[in-house]
């Protein structure tokens, strides 16, 4: 019997990250990952932000969107948060198959009825965004997740942790 426990173990603890990255996983990165990772994957960034709070934000620029790696202190080499914002995303860059471009009413069936919604606000003023809410899932899988929708599409992903 022991033995048998033994061996789910292994295969549990061989087995969930891949059963849970793409939950946790966006635009191809899963959170925690080497930020070495992300600029042996994607180059250099467009911006490299130092922020306020010590943590520092890797900024790429792409045709129909940018997307946002932030890392924090003292784990400065690893992702706590990503953020893809714009018109399109393609492939593994969405979670669980939803991208931007993808309905509001996509994202709720394959997420499920949010934690709560809002209106959304802008990030840097803390105004309201005209026509845009943000819906958040608290423990997305052992993480934060959220995301925001202008007239039924989505915009705007946020996947970061606990």
């Amino acid at each position: 019997m022991n033995k048998l426990i033994f061996i789910f173990l292994i295969f549990f603890y061989i087995s969930s990250p891949l059963i849970s990255e793409e939950h946790h996983a966006l635009y191809g990165f899963a959170l925690g990952t080497s930020m070495t990772d992300v600029s042996q994957k994607l180059g250099e960034p467009e911006k490299l932000l130092d922020l306020e709070d010590g943590s520092t934000a890797k900024v790429f620029i792409k045709k129909d969107h940018y997307v946002i790696f932030v890392s924090l202190p003292p784990k400065n080499d690893f992702i706590h948060s990503i953020q893809v914002s714009g018109r399109q995303s393609f492939g593994e860059q969405g979670v669980s198959g939803i991208q931007l471009g993808s309905t509001l009413k996509e994202a709720l069936n394959q997420f499920g009825p949010p934690a709560h919604a809002k209106e959304a606000d802008d990030q840097v003023t803390g105004e309201k965004v005209d026509k845009t809410n943000a819906y958040f899932y608290d423990n997305f899988y052992g993480n934060k997740f959220s995301f925001e929708e202008k007239n039924g599409i989505l915009r705007s992903g946020r996947c970061k942790v606990f």
